[in-house]
């Protein structure tokens, strides 16, 4: 997914926490105090001081964690910077080293291109995002974690998905699609209000 996404090759990422230093992260790289520093700011919506102190994390941090890079991109996207955000989900997904983590970071990219009025990369961004969750649907192995954790969007509902792709497809006239989005949101759950409303319009 990420090389059909990002048109690219995605790199390895040598920066990872493990065992052997792990110890030695706590004790040498403040970053932890930044990182919570950044979440209390995010918390009580004082954005300019979170984004100063997310990237006062990412750069005393010995490792590269996408969380890190996640957090900075919904702080930028709540600042309305979407093009740095779309930036940032990249840097994310990338140094996370698997897509089915992150499918909710797909997500975010898309809603950003929605945002920027750029329907067609929304689609194609939502589009990942659903494929993804569907491809590893919910299991006792492989729990939801839709929702926030420290300033990080670690997923979506599927049929949330559905009805924001809907809203796109409707916005540039595909309505047999749209419709259809609509409707496999509501057989997954048909107590679900959004794909009700989306299919009125």
């Amino acid at each position: 997914v990420f090389e059909k996404a990002f048109k690219r090759s995605r790199n390895e990422n040598f920066r990872r926490r493990t065992f052997a230093n792990g110890l030695e992260g706590l004790e040498k790289y403040p970053y932890l105090i930044y990182y919570q520093t950044a979440t209390n700011d995010y918390q009580n919506r004082n954005l300019s001081s979170a984004l100063n102190n997310i990237d006062l994390a990412i750069q005393k941090s010995d490792i590269d964690d996408w969380k890190h890079y996640a957090f900075k991109a919904n702080v930028l996207e709540d600042l309305q910077k979407y093009s740095e955000a779309i930036s940032n989900y990249e840097k994310a997904i990338e140094i996370s080293q698997t897509d089915v983590n992150v499918y909710a970071l797909y997500h975010q990219i898309g809603f950003c291109y929605t945002s920027q009025n750029q329907n067609e990369k929304a689609i194609e961004f939502y589009s990942y995002a659903i494929e993804l969750k569907k491809n590893h649907p919910n299991s006792q192995f492989n729990p939801d974690q839709e929702g926030m954790d420290m300033g990080v969007l670690l997923g979506v509902t599927l049929k949330k998905m559905y009805v924001n792709r809907s809203v796109v497809l409707t916005n540039i006239g595909k309505l047999n699609e749209a419709l259809q989005d609509c409707v496999e949101s509501i057989n997954i759950d048909q107590n679900y209000s959004n794909p009700y409303l989306q299919l009125g319009f």
